[in-house]
């Protein structure tokens, strides 16, 4: 089952602004998390407790998620990177 990914536009904004200075991480990101549309629990994602939310490393970046596989969305809750 494929399932659709969603980003809040605030995560969007974030992207767009570490897009500047490192469009290559950016571009794993994006790379990453459209894999997620077809494997939404991939080895590298971490559950966060039991809230549906999932935590996944990409180099300097984590995205943070929820999985809804009753609508079978993926929605892309927060952007963040490491310096």
């Amino acid at each position: 089952m494929t399932h659709t990914i969603v980003w809040e536009p605030d995560v969007v904004d974030l992207a767009v602004r570490f897009l500047d200075d490192d469009p290559d991480g950016l571009r794993a990101v994006f790379g990453s998390v459209d894999a997620l549309g077809s494997d939404p629990r991939p080895a590298a994602a971490f559950p966060l407790g039991t809230t549906g939310l999932y935590r996944l490393r990409i180099g300097r970046y984590r995205v943070v998620y929820d999985l809804d596989e009753a609508a079978a969305t993926i929605k892309i809750r927060h952007l963040g990177r490491r310096a």
